[in-house]
């Protein structure tokens, strides 16, 4: 709608998509290779697999979706078209509470340990920070025509408590975050209480 809006006015088309168009892809053609391309966000050929993964992630169904489209549009109009699959954003104003709310934790670490649920090494998180963002699409804005597709994501993704005892060492509190991200009941119970949780 947003195209057909503009009638062609545009310069660079600039997308905010996400690493969620992953999510519902054939996962087949990278399982067990050691990083994703940006040409893998292609969808199951089989229709009961698609509709599966929708039910599974709608958020990553739609933005695919949407890059689907933008394609076709940049394909008919040879317009340039940018789609960024960024992980979570965070930063300033971010209202989300997904990192911020253990992210503050670990700043008062030493009056309260940080609690971090058993999954947490299982619990793997890409995180993107908001400026680096604005700096890439302003740069984006800049350039006088778009590159090849590229990816560039890390081979390795950290889980909860790597981000928890990251932000921890630069605050002085790592060792009672690491402390009760190992599981010290007796002062998760303790917390719990004081926060009301």
């Amino acid at each position: 709608a947003s195209l057909n809006g503009l009638r062609g006015r545009y310069g660079t088309y600039i997308y905010i998509s996400t690493d969620s168009v992953y999510e519902v892809s054939d996962s087949s053609l990278w399982q067990g290779l050691p990083s994703v391309s940006e040409d893998f966000a292609v969808r199951p050929k089989e229709r009961q697999r698609v509709a599966l993964l929708k039910k599974k992630d709608t958020y990553g169904h739609n933005k695919l979706a949407v890059e689907e489209i933008l394609r076709e549009q940049a394909n008919a109009t040879g317009r340039p078209v940018a789609c960024l699959r960024l992980a979570d954003v965070i930063g300033p104003f971010d209202d989300t509470d997904r990192f911020w709310t253990y992210f503050w934790w670990t700043q008062v670490a030493g009056q309260h340990p940080v609690l971090v649920d058993p999954t947490g090494p299982t619990q793997r998180m890409n995180l993107t920070f908001v400026e680096d963002v604005a700096a890439a699409v302003s740069r984006l804005l800049l350039c006088a025509r778009i590159a090849e597709p590229q990816c560039s994501a890390q081979s390795r993704t950290a889980d909860l408590h790597e981000h928890l005892s990251s932000s921890a060492s630069v605050s002085a509190s790592r060792d009672k975050t690491e402390a009760a991200a190992t599981g010290n009941l007796e002062a998760q119970e303790s917390l719990f209480r004081a926060f009301n949780l």
